[in-house]
Parts: structure tokens; C-alpha cells; sequence
């Protein structure tokens, strides 16, 4: 396509230099003639008629000239397009295999790792038989003697916790709790008359 556009650009070229070269020529043909021939009337329209084919045939010439330069141009354009497209494809390969290559050397940095298929929990060979729930009922007055909390309590009333309360109200025995009553009563009757003494 590129070489057939190119020989008719050549050929339109050659054709374009050949009428350059005739038109001189058939000016001075029409001119002797003009001069010489006996009806200057009709030598004159035929040097009219001359100079309009002429010219004609130039303007076809430039016109044909210029539509095969345009095509020309415009397959050059493809060309161009498809040399673009084949670098671009190039360069996409080159792409791909450097990422190949570089996978292949973190690959070779890489180690295995050795996965031991343990089981992490291990049921026990022999199942220790669960303890048997004993239900034992709650008693709401043990802790009542413990804490900052205490109820100030008259001796002669003051309740001696069992055994098993002794073990809960952290380490007192009864001598303690007793002292400890003894010391809130006198504290209780200083509190008491000091506060009359206030009011009187």
C-alpha cells in the first residue's frame, strides 16, 4: 500500500514537472500563432482554450498530488501507531519476566517451615472422676461480726460464733471477739456521756 501511494506521488510529481516544462512551451506556440495567423479572433479563443486545459490540467495534477501525500502521510500515521503498539508489547514483557525474576530471587530467600502435626490438647488415659456436689445450706449471719460494719452489741447478749464461724471471721477466736465487745461498750457509754455533758 505504502509503495503503490509513494509511485503515485512520484508519477504526480513527474507529471506536474512535465506541464511546468509545456507551459512555456505552448505560450510561445500560441503566440506565434496569435501573431501569424490572418483571424486574431479565433487564434485568440484557442489560446483561451489552451490556457483553461492548462491550467486544468495543472489544478488535477496539485489536487491528485496532494490526496496521495495525504495518504501517504496517513499510512505513515498506522505504521507509526503499530510501532507504538509493539514497543508498548515489548516493554510489557520486559516488565513481566523482571517480576518473574525478582519473585525468584525472594523465593530463594524463603525457608520451609517444619510443621510438627502434634495434636495441642491431649485427652488424659485416665478420666478423673468428677467430684460429687454436696449442697450445704447458706448461713446469712456469719460475717455479720466481721468488718467496720460491726454491730455494737451488750455482752449479755452477744452471740459466741461455732467453729466453723471461728475459721471464717478471719483468724478471731472467741477471747478476741469478747475483748473487742468489752471495747466497744466502754467506748459506747463514753460517747453516751459525753454527749449529755454537750446537751446540758
Amino acid at each position: 500500500m505504502q509503495k503503490t501511494t509513494t509511485c503515485q506521488v512520484i508519477f504526480n510529481l513527474n507529471c506536474y514537472g512535465n506541464c511546468k516544462v509545456k507551459l512555456p512551451e505552448l505560450f510561445q506556440t500560441s503566440r506565434s500563432s496569435a501573431l501569424q495567423a490572418p483571424d486574431k479572433r479565433k487564434a485568440l479563443e484557442e489560446t483561451k482554450a489552451y490556457t483553461t486545459q492548462s491550467l486544468a490540467s495543472v489544478a488535477y495534477q496539485i489536487n491528485a498530488l496532494a490526496n496521495n501525500v495525504l495518504q501517504l502521510l496517513d499510512i505513515q500515521a498506522s505504521q507509526l501507531r503499530r510501532m507504538e503498539s509493539s514497543i508498548n508489547h515489548i516493554s510489557q514483557t520486559v516488565d513481566i519476566h523482571k517480576e518473574k525474576v525478582a519473585r525468584r530471587e525472594i523465593g530463594i530467600l524463603t525457608t520451609n517451615k517444619n510443621t510438627s502435626r502434634t495434636h495441642k490438647i491431649i485427652a488424659p488415659a485416665n478420666m478423673e472422676r468428677p467430684v460429687r456436689y454436696i449442697r450445704k445450706p447458706i448461713d446469712y449471719t456469719v460475717l455479720d461480726d466481721v468488718g467496720h460494719g460491726v454491730k455494737v452489741r451488750t455482752p449479755g447478749n452477744l452471740r459466741i460464733p461455732s467453729n466453723t464461724e471461728q475459721e471464717i471471721g478471719l483468724g478471731w477466736t472467741v477471747t478476741d471477739i469478747k475483748a473487742f465487745s468489752a471495747f466497744i461498750d466502754v467506748v459506747g457509754r463514753v460517747v453516751s456521756c459525753t454527749h449529755v455533758q454537750t446537751f446540758q
